[in-house]
């Protein structure tokens, strides 16, 4: 049997959607696992006529939206289960109408206009109704509103993995000498090959879900912040790692249609990672190990002969890749 539980409701700047939807005890259920993996699935009604923006409501959508004259990424959210946190709608499959089925005459498509149920269920209005199998799932990222996020869309929407990894650089010669003094040298004999040193690297991966086309195309704006950024380091701390020590890579694109009909972009930016390891925090990508520091061998940073404020790898502020808008 059916129950009547609150409105779904989805605000953006440019769309507002209100559905009422009912929902049916028999078709409820709950699954989990030992690896974390927590999912429900709910059977909804909603009336014929509201089942594609019923749809989009419950999944969620992004649009491009403007502040002033300056484009800025709308979002409206996914629908949340009511009892479980952080779990929200990533599926809705429509397993049935009820009602007398019959043909519209505009597109052909089957409809249902009478009700089955009661009418006092569908707000005293006659018609029919479409119900759906709805999934739930706690998503791998954080889920909030515009105004929640303080300008960093870093805070939601971004998939973070950490791939940790070694990497083996060869160190100058004459660096080491043994430890063994053998008579008649006062020291241990000179290592003239450079020996390999193992240093902490490895990868950050972080995919931005569901950036919104603009006239199809990934947005003017952002795309000319990726191309500033691609083969520079991080000029400040960058989702705590230190300056200098990530150097954005090229990202990986791909282009989906969303709910509200537009073309959306999932972005997977990756920066391989070259940790700092001495004491004084020097290292990272523009350092190279030297034998004659005052304070013993170690890594130093390096400098252009013809421009000192230059290195081998110039640096950028990696959170314009996080806007629509060229930084």
């Amino acid at each position: 049997m059916p129950v009547s539980p609150p409105f779904i409701t989805q605000q953006t700047s440019a769309i507002s959607l209100s559905i009422q939807y009912w929902e049916s005890v028999e078709g409820y259920s709950e699954s989990a696992d030992s690896e974390g993996n927590v999912t429900a699935t709910r059977v909804l009604y909603c009336e014929w006529a509201d089942r594609k923006d019923f749809c989009r409501a419950l999944l969620g959508f992004s649009r491009v939206g403007f502040a002033g004259s300056e484009i800025v990424l709308r979002r409206s959210l996914p629908e949340k289960h009511p009892d479980i946190p952080a779990m929200y709608c990533v599926r809705a499959d429509m397993i049935g109408g009820k009602g007398t089925p019959q043909h519209q005459h505009d597109s052909g498509l089957i409809a249902f206009y009478a009700a089955a149920l009661p009418a006092n269920m569908l707000g005293g209005r006659p018609g029919g109704y479409a119900y759906f199998r709805t999934e739930w799932k706690m998503l791998p990222w954080d889920v909030k509103r515009d105004n929640e996020i303080g300008g960093d869309e870093t805070a939601r929407y971004v998939e973070r993995t950490e791939i940790f990894s070694g990497e083996s650089i060869t160190l100058p010669g004459k660096c080491f000498r043994f430890s063994t003094v053998i008579a008649p040298a006062a020291t241990g004999r000179t290592i003239p090959e450079g020996l390999p040193k193992l240093v902490l690297g490895g990868e950050l991966h972080m995919k931005w879900m569901q950036i919104p086309s603009q006239d199809n195309r990934l947005p003017a704006g952002l795309r000319a912040n990726i191309r500033a950024c691609v083969n520079r380091v991080n000029q400040t701390t960058f989702e705590g790692y230190d300056s200098g020590t990530l150097l954005c890579l090229a990202p990986q694109i791909e282009r989906k249609r969303s709910v509200i009909g537009i073309d959306t972009f999932d972005i997977e930016y990756v920066f391989a990672v070259k940790e700092k390891e001495d004491a004084d925090g020097v290292g990272g990508w523009n350092t190279v190990y030297r034998r004659d520091l005052t304070t013993g061998p170690g890594f130093d940073f390096i400098e252009s002969v013809d421009d000192p404020t230059l290195s081998i790898y110039r640096e950028e502020d990696l959170y314009k890749l996080f806007f629509l808008v060229q930084a």
